[in-house]
């Protein structure tokens, strides 16, 4: 089971730093074309607007997309985890690089992790 879950997270780390790359590309193409008609100063102008404006839709495409459904309250934290990360994957992205940064400077919290994951409840009869 662990096994899995840091294989999606490995997944969604290298999604996110695809898509990073991506958008840093796109943005330097755009500045590219628009430079020689526009200058440099316009160029960057015009493709921070152009970047604004996408936030700004995305933005309000989340804000319109209702009320989240409720959940069973028996579900487990790795099945709440896995809701959250496929109804806001942007969430996951930001949540999977936080993990990532915390992991590299704290290599004691992964233990804690890790141990609070694989800690079952232990039903008392």
């Amino acid at each position: 089971m662990l096994s899995k879950v840091l294989v999606i997270i490995l997944l969604i780390v290298a999604l996110a730093t695809g898509m990073a790359v991506a958008v840093g590309a796109l943005a330097f193409a755009l500045y590219a074309a628009l430079a020689p008609g526009l200058g440099q100063a316009g160029a960057a102008a015009v493709v921070a607007v152009v970047f604004v404006v996408i936030i700004l839709l995305i933005a309000l495409l989340a804000a319109l997309a209702g009320k989240p459904k409720r959940r069973a309250d028996d579900a487990g934290l790795m099945d709440r985890l896995m809701e959250i990360a496929r109804e806001k994957p942007m969430l996951a992205v930001g949540a999977a690089i936080a993990a990532g940064i915390l992991a590299i400077r704290n290599p004691a919290w992964v233990a804690t992790v890790v141990a609070a994951f694989m800690d079952q409840p232990r039903n008392k009869k």
